[in-house]
């Protein structure tokens, strides 16, 4: 027989699949109706301010200096805990992730002599590296002849984004390069409605007409004369009654409002 058929009722104690009977608790080990809840047992760890630890405090180990049990403490208070970075190992282990330095003569990062310093604000949010290391994102560059993207000859000139002038491209037409222009001022930008799309794609939405001898939705003659909407007279709607066509009207004016 399916054990879900078995069950009648879920635990009372932590109201998950299984009869209370059969709870336990994942800390001290207690089972049956006489358990609690895991989350509320007595030898729940007193130490550590994590809801969901599952130890008694008598396990508990501080993951920075190691210590075991009552006498131990929270990671948060170790006295051992880094006072170069506040990280969360000993003095003795940090390590500068530019220089390689290892130890309490050891710095901060964003204090490394060996920082980059044609790209200090990089450097400092999670890039580390040294001015050796540094690379243009733009042109390539690598060394300490590089330079900051904002400094760099390459820089595009017509839009200022970080590509070079060569690799530019319009999103309307597609022409890439320095003959290319911003999208924006695109001389095949639809001269109707002014939206990103060559005046041969527009569409209006009302009637469907496609191309140059399009319209704007608004100035369509065939715009719904009923509603004023989208969609020619024809085709509009009723919402309350369901009526199609020029015979129906506006929702406002329908008999069953």
């Amino acid at each position: 027989m399916d054990r879900k058929l078995i069950i009648k009722d879920k635990c009372k104690i932590c109201n998950n699949d299984h009869m209370t009977e059969e709870h336990k608790c994942y800390i001290c080990g207690l089972a049956g109706i006489e358990s609690h809840n895991t989350h509320k047992c007595p030898d729940k760890c007193k130490i550590c301010v994590i809801l969901y630890n599952l130890h008694t405090t008598a396990d508990h180990e501080c993951p920075i200096c190691g210590l075991v049990g009552v006498k131990s403490h929270d990671m948060k208070e170790c006295q051992d805990k880094c006072k170069i970075c506040r990280g969360w190992h000993t003095t003795t282990e940090h390590k500068c992730l530019i220089c390689g330095l290892v130890g309490v003569k050891s710095h901060n990062r964003g204090e490394c002599p060996d920082g980059c310093k044609i790209c200090k604000m990089r450097e400092v949010s999670y890039d580390p590296h040294s001015v050796a290391e540094h690379k243009c994102l733009i042109c390539g560059l690598v060394g300490v002849k590089s330079h900051n993207e904002k400094e760099c000859p390459d820089k595009c000139k017509i839009c200022g984004g970080w590509h070079a002038g060569t690799k530019h491209k319009c999103h309307m037409c597609g022409l890439v390069g320095v003959k290319s222009h911003k999208t924006d001022k695109c001389p095949d930008r639809c001269k109707i409605c002014g939206e990103w799309h060559a005046t041969t794609n527009h569409k209006c939405y009302a009637c469907g007409l496609v191309g140059i001898k399009s319209h704007n939705d608004e100035e369509c003659p065939n715009k719904c004369k009923i509603c004023g909407g989208q969609h020619t007279t024809t085709n509009h709607k009723c919402c309350l009654c369901g009526l199609v066509g020029i015979k129906s009207h506006n929702h406002y004016d329908c008999l069953n409002l």
